[in-house]
């Protein structure tokens, strides 16, 4: 007790610095350690989807059979998506004068308005509208970053000429997610099974849609989707821009000529099906030649 009392101040000190000690080792072992540097990614649209040019067009899986009369040739430039260039198919089946008569007819009485038709609609945003029928012929455009279904479309001019295009209408993500422009309220697919089925029925008639701020009467502007749509589905600004960048002025040849070029793509359309007469439940669907569907 005498050395306890004799070196108390000495003690106490020594007490002090192993309490400091401690409390220094203690901080040191709760401390999480310091977070991994995160991964920066590069070339991604505002949507979170890459921009990134489609590679190939390949036939939808019920369709293999069938060799396709076009291709989408890969590009490595990352700002031009490929184009469609034609390409022989050993089929005999062949589009004949009689097969595109018969398209013509057809359209010419179930179509009360043929033509591209562009409208005003006061404070909402302005549209543009197109009627035909589907050929039948569905295709794949795959990539890595998403795949686009598509489907090809007769329609007429406003002066009865005979026309086609490409109309886009599903992207499938590589997580499973597959998104298509809905008419409100009237929900006829929301699978890939379920739109192949639906865009893969000859003579099926539609009647097509678009309509958001960035419509012009020139053109589609897609350059101005991300700051003035109020439609467009998430991710959608940046695919449409990557596609009508690939074809400059595709959308203003298809609003000013009523014909657009043959690998241009109509994205971002909403599709109604038309039904028959007169309760308007079951779908109009007109009977075409098989080698009709060839017809280009």
């Amino acid at each position: 007790m005498k050395f306890i009392r004799d070196n108390l101040g000495m003690l106490l000190v020594a007490l002090v610095i192993l309490l400091l000690a401690g409390g220094m080792l203690l901080m040191l072992a709760i401390q999480p350690p310091s977070a991994p540097a995160r991964a920066t990614a590069t070339n991604i649209s505002p949507a979170g989807h890459s921009a990134n040019p489609l590679p190939t067009l390949t036939a939808a899986p019920h369709q293999a059979t069938q060799p396709p009369e076009a291709t989408f040739e890969s590009s490595a430039s990352p700002s031009v998506t490929p184009s469609i260039t034609p390409s022989p198919s050993p089929t005999p089946m062949e589009c004949t004068e009689t097969d595109r008569a018969a398209l013509q007819a057809a359209l010419a009485a179930n179509v009360a308005l043929p033509g591209v038709h562009y409208e005003t609609n006061g404070r909402f945003p302005p549209s543009v509208t197109l009627e035909g029928l589907l050929s039948g012929e569905v295709r794949r455009l795959a990539g890595e970053a998403y795949s686009l279904d598509l489907a090809r479309l007769f329609y007429l001019t406003s002066k009865k000429e005979l026309r086609w295009l490409w109309l886009a209408y599903g992207v499938q993500y590589p997580d499973g997610r597959y998104e298509t422009p809905h008419p409100l309220g009237e929900i006829l697919w929301s699978s890939h099974p379920e739109s192949t089925v639906f865009f893969s029925t000859p003579g099926r008639l539609v009647r097509l849609n678009l309509s958001d701020w960035y419509v012009q009467p020139d053109g589609i502007h897609w350059e101005n989707c991300a700051s003035r749509q109020r439609y467009t589905p998430d991710g959608f600004c940046a695919i449409g821009l990557a596609l009508e960048g690939s074809k400059p002025g595709g959308s203003a040849m298809l609003f000013k000529s009523e014909s657009a070029p043959s690998d241009w793509i109509a994205f971002n359309w909403i599709v109604f099906d038309r039904r028959q007469p007169p309760d308007y439940l079951m779908p109009l669907i007109l009977k075409i030649p098989e080698s009709a569907s060839r017809c280009r």
